[in-house]
């Protein structure tokens, strides 16, 4: 499974909110990507997604890494590691991204609240060239 290493270290919360965003990325689904991010971002959040989604055929994401460098009652750091190969325009492109990944408690749910971390989808699927 792609999720074999998001052993805890973790508030349970934690994971799941990982597990589901980065599930949503591979089904391609921008709104409940957007809906794992803080309100103020979800917009933006969902149109950037819809760019790259319309640009690639097919996303796979594997070797997902999770480690919680600090939580509070209310935010928390986390230290996400994945595999990707995206496809699309008839090319294929891969790499590893590890990125420092905030989050906030909002009425109990853990919520992503900065795109930065995700922005290298965004600049590797530009890469695909007509």
């Amino acid at each position: 499974s792609a999720f074999a290493h998001f052993g805890c270290a973790c508030g349970g919360g934690l994971a799941v909110a990982g597990l589901e965003t980065i599930e949503a990325i591979v089904d391609q689904d921008a709104e409940r990507v957007a809906a794992h991010f803080v309100e103020e971002i979800r917009e933006e959040v969902t149109f950037s997604l819809e760019v790259v989604f319309a640009l690639v055929d097919e996303i796979r994401i594997f070797n997902a890494s999770w480690l919680v460098l600090s939580e509070t009652e209310d935010t928390a750091a986390v230290e996400v590691g994945i595999d990707w190969e995206a496809t699309g325009l008839g090319q294929t492109r891969s790499g590893r991204v590890e990125e420092l990944v905030d989050l906030e408690r909002v009425r109990g749910e853990w919520l992503i609240s900065d795109f930065g971390p995700f922005e290298w989808l965004l600049e590797e699927v530009s890469e695909f060239e007509p």
